[in-house]
């Protein structure tokens, strides 16, 4: 193969020569102290050819510049946009809105269903309530439950912050026991507890507004089947 012989090398910019001893020198280092420029070595840009990738100028292959940069730079890319997220809580008014835990009475016990959000919300539109209670992370639905004509609102045993009232949670109708059939159409027995230090004034101000919505209704919540509520 080809070899480098040891003799004295001409600068590429007309600078002192130098020994290519063991291997071969691009010219003696500028001026400045750093690495020779890449014009020294290759030429000005316009003289690069066949550089696979960089058209016919490193600025342009580095800055975007160049025909058609503008159209690649497109090429490829996923354009994402932002779709408003539809809760069907658009047309209610949330009426009152507090932390709270909810239990539900099973096999005659209370059984834990989670903490959460409790809220009152009323349709501007037919001024039918519910009740809606999400989970903290506002995911999972945990109490999704008409106010009807002759719901009633009960003491819960064993603390002063809390109530029990029957319903038909359609939240579970909308889980993994919908397909069972187990409680849909049917009334089932909740409490709600409040645990904060304004317990009381948060006990008392929901009951205000739910006796506000029992008023307005329109209509009777539809039952196919009634379990005893009286706990």
């Amino acid at each position: 193969g080809a070899s480098i012989s040891k003799t004295d090398q001409p600068s590429p910019n007309g600078g002192a020569t130098t020994k290519a001893a063991e291997g071969f020198s691009f010219s003696s280092i500028s001026s400045t102290g750093g690495f020779p420029s890449l014009s020294s070595i290759f030429g000005t840009p316009g003289g690069l050819v066949g550089a696979p990738g960089f058209g016919n100028s490193l600025s342009g292959a580095f800055t975007g510049a160049g025909t058609g940069s503008e159209e690649a730079a497109g090429k490829g890319q996923v354009m994402m946009s932002k779709e408003p997220v539809v809760t069907g809580e658009e047309d209610d008014s949330c009426l009152f809105s507090e932390t709270s835990q909810l239990f539900e009475y099973e096999a005659e016990s209370w059984r834990g269903r989670g903490k959460g959000t409790l809220r009152v919300l009323r349709s501007n539109q037919t001024d039918k309530a519910r009740l809606v209670m999400k989970g903290h992370n506002g995911l999972h639905l945990l109490l999704n439950a008409n106010i009807w004509d002759g719901m009633t609102f009960s003491p819960m045993e064993g603390t002063k912050h809390g109530v029990t009232f029957a319903c038909i949670n359609h939240a579970q109708q909308q889980g993994a026991d919908a397909d069972k059939d187990m409680k849909k159409d049917k009334l089932v027995t909740y409490a709600i507890r409040f645990r904060d230090k304004n317990a009381d004034e948060q006990l008392e101000m929901f009951l205000s507004q739910t006796k506000i919505c029992l008023e307005n209704q329109p209509q009777e919540e539809p039952l196919a089947e009634k379990e005893k509520s009286e706990v």
